[in-house]
């Protein structure tokens, strides 16, 4: 049986969605366990016509607090942790027992489709841009949608509460994950819809945490042997590398543009950059112009988050040590 686990905070409206499109699936033996993290909407008045188990938190207590209570009341073998903020497809379950059942796998991971179903360029990108980095990477435990064996989960102690939000909890999993040698999949075809309006604002704030809370996650772990082996090791792989030391470069390339009248300077930086980002901009169906501009845009929020995230990592003792 499986225990689907949905942490929520003030998140009614997307997760009847989330609840509607788990009950769409033929698959049946399962339970769904809704960890309230201290919502103040209307919640469980909106799911009310949905069989879960219903538990609610006096105060909000973070992601990892709120799935590890999930995980544990389950009764499951198999733990299936989804954001309740995403729509499942209809094979999803039956696909997720099949694998478990024909393998010895510990842990399958999803991933969120190249195409949402809300018409939002904002989280048009963030999903494309998520699903392009997970196919770049060996392996990431990912909230938003993976199943664990509840034997291996409960090894490993769940997740770390320390990490109130909802960015490193899942990534300092993974890595534990790896180090400790259990076997793990990032399955490409098994994919969900996000279903996150987000703005300008949302978006670019939402990449400068993941820049200023898992750099210090990434210098951590890169220390470990097992971690280092890995051929691909994070998201934030290679192809960040040559884009941040570009963003770096763009302002010494606008100067000497600018004063020289020289703007070859500035177009061979461009070309540049448009380079390193070619496979995304391919695996991209369409809007490519605006793709490329939001790129550019993340990728200066993100590297102005990893080195805020650096700099405190090594001479902010009190953060430090939540990482330790």
């Amino acid at each position: 049986m499986f225990s689907i686990i949905i942490p929520t905070y003030n998140s009614g409206k997307n997760l009847v969605k989330t609840l509607a499109s788990i009950y769409k699936n033929d698959f049946k033996d399962f339970e769904i366990i809704v960890v309230d993290d201290g919502s103040n909407d209307n919640t469980r008045e909106l799911i009310r016509n949905y069989s879960v188990i219903y538990v609610f938190l006096e105060r909000n207590r973070g992601a990892a607090f709120a799935r590890n209570k999930g995980a544990e009341l389950a009764k499951g073998d198999i733990l299936l942790f989804i954001d309740a903020d995403v729509e499942v497809k209809e094979n999803l379950l039956r696909n997720v027992d099949e694998q478990f059942k024909a393998s010895d796998y510990d842990v399958i991971s999803g991933v969120f489709a190249k195409e949402p179903k809300i018409k939002n360029i904002f989280l048009l990108f963030q999903s494309t841009l998520s699903n392009y980095n997970f196919s770049k990477t060996d392996f990431s435990f990912s909230t938003h949608l993976s199943a664990i064996r509840k034997k291996a989960f409960n090894e490993l102690k769940g997740f770390d509460e320390r990490f109130k939000s909802a960015v490193a909890e899942d990534f300092d999993f993974s890595q534990r994950l790896i180090i400790n040698g259990y076997k793990c999949k990032t399955d490409m075809e098994m994919d969900v819809y996000h279903h996150q309006n987000f703005t300008f604002y949302s978006l670019l704030r939402r990449t400068f945490r993941f820049g200023l809370l898992l750099t210090p996650l990434i210098l951590e772990y890169s220390k470990n042997p097992e971690i280092r082996s890995q051929k691909k090791r994070y998201l934030v792989n290679s192809e960040y590398t040559f884009s941040y030391i570009l963003i770096l470069l763009l302002l010494p390339a606008i100067i000497v543009t600018f004063y020289s009248k020289l703007s070859i300077i500035f177009l061979i930086w461009l070309a540049s950059y448009i380079l390193v980002k070619s496979n995304y901009l391919f695996s991209v169906k369409r809007k490519h112009l605006l793709m490329l501009l939001l790129s550019l845009a993340n990728d200066i929020v993100a590297l102005t988050g990893c080195l805020i995230g650096t700099c405190r990592y090594y001479y902010d003792k009190r953060f430090k040590k939540n990482y330790n």
